[in-house]
């Protein structure tokens, strides 16, 4: 198999590989650091693997921090979501009637001013929950950085004899 590389072609340089252009110009190289196709191309799918490996390994832990941050945040809003349902009925009736007992206001007034107290309790909370996922999720920060580090790295493997 000649090891030169068509004019033009970086990537076939690479794969046979050659460490200079003087294969792009159709001159055999006979240097030791030439090395078999098929010696280049199983180092790179092994390399490309053991990357691989790793960026899921990354992300399975960082999926496990995540459920181990979030698991609370989650839970407290789906019970703060669930109170706020279920107890806007109850106690818009229930102390709209004391409300309207002690004051001279009216039922709709009393009704108004119990909802929109419940919600805003109902609201903060569910904001704390939603901060605290928020917090657990930056853990998958690493896993983004070390795959773009990875990116970058195979993009400068097939493209090195182009600088």
């Amino acid at each position: 198999m000649d090891s030169t590389a068509p004019p033009g072609s970086v990537l076939w340089s690479r794969i046979f590989g050659s460490e200079s252009r003087v294969a792009s110009e159709d001159k055999k190289m006979n240097t030791p650091e030439q090395r078999p196709l098929g010696t280049n191309v199983a180092s790179l799918a092994r390399d490309l693997a053991r990357m691989v490996d790793l960026q899921l390994q990354l992300l399975t832990l960082d999926v496990k921090q995540f459920w181990s941050g979030a698991r609370t945040g989650i839970t407290v809003s789906l019970l703060a979501g669930i109170a706020i349902l279920g107890s806007l009925p109850v106690l818009l009736f229930g102390i709209a009637g004391v409300l309207q007992r002690v004051t001279d206001w009216s039922p709709e007034v009393c009704r108004l001013a119990l909802g929109t107290t419940i919600s805003i309790v109902g609201i903060g909370v569910l904001w704390i929950a939603i901060i605290r996922v928020g917090h657990a999720a930056a853990t998958f920060k690493r896993s983004q950085e070390e795959l773009a580090q990875n990116i970058q790295w195979v993009r400068e493997v097939l493209h090195q004899d182009e600088e």
